[in-house]
């Protein structure tokens, strides 16, 4: 499912980006792949990390990567906000289109799998 979401989100960010650059700006084309890229890598990190929790069956390395894992995340965001290139339309898409693509897939999933 993870695989599923990543070429979703891919493909959404590529699109959404083409029609940023068109109707807004370069900037919020780009802002809006950076941040789908950085969720991405987001998403497979968890998946990676909660891979090896499950596999070890450590709490303690559980709450480390949740200790540590949202300040980073939320500190790469506010060092993005500081740069000029940002612009906060691309990361709002980038982020919307990322929700709109796991509920997609779940969704998508779980009525194919409970189908007649």
């Amino acid at each position: 499912m993870i695989k599923t979401i990543a070429k979703t989100q891919t493909l959404l960010s590529l699109i959404a980006s083409l029609i940023l650059w068109v109707v807004i700006s370069q900037n919020a084309a780009v802002s809006c792949f950076a941040t789908a890229a950085m969720l991405l890598l987001n998403l497979f990190g968890l998946y990676l990390l909660w891979k090896v929790v499950f596999f070890k069956k450590s709490i303690a390395l559980g709450l480390l990567i949740i200790i540590f894992k949202y300040p980073l995340i939320a500190l790469i965001l506010w060092q993005m906000s500081k740069q000029a290139w940002v612009q906060p339309i691309g990361v709002f898409v980038a982020m919307l289109l990322f929700l709109l693509s796991i509920v997609g897939v779940v969704v998508y999933t779980q009525r194919r799998d409970h189908a007649f």
